[in-house]
């Protein structure tokens, strides 16, 4: 995930992920307070980051690039 760049692109996930969900939520309830999207989002960025940091997404994807990357073809 660091040659290909896809630990340095969290962020990046993190916000088109919250800007995903809150597009969700405000089609299901139009007068949802903007409180709620405001902690929704802070706890979404908390948790991608401890999954990240603790390596636990890493783990689940090695195997996907393992399966259909030589690490020549990842350089």
């Amino acid at each position: 995930m660091e040659v290909t760049g896809a630990k340095i692109d969290r962020s990046e996930f993190a916000k088109a992920f919250i800007q995903q969900m809150n597009s969700v939520l405000r089609l299901k309830d139009p007068t949802l307070p903007d409180r709620v999207t405001m902690m929704l989002t802070e706890e979404v960025k908390s948790l991608i980051a401890e999954e990240l940091d603790n390596e636990v997404l890493q783990h689940k994807i090695y195997p996907t690039y393992a399966n259909h990357f030589t690490l020549e073809e990842l350089k």
